[in-house]
């Protein structure tokens, strides 16, 4: 595995973590202004996406504040 320079990594998980912010918001507000519409493949979906991407990366943003620098 590669090893990428802790800075990068942080800039690189803070980065996915507002873009899963914004799938949640998204995926929100298309939930709720087509509720009663009937989808297969309904873009709130994106709102699971999102809450993976938060959890995953807002994990790591923490994990890594606690590694001492090297």
């Amino acid at each position: 595995m590669r090893n990428i320079p802790r800075a990068h990594a942080e800039w690189v998980h803070t980065a996915a973590f507002v873009i899963g912010i914004g799938c949640v918001v998204f995926g929100l507000y298309w939930g709720v202004t087509h509720a009663g519409e009937p989808e297969i493949f309904s873009p709130a979906l994106l709102g699971y996406v999102g809450i993976a991407l938060i959890l995953y990366n807002g994990w790591r943003l923490v994990a890594n504040r606690r590694q001492p620098h090297s």
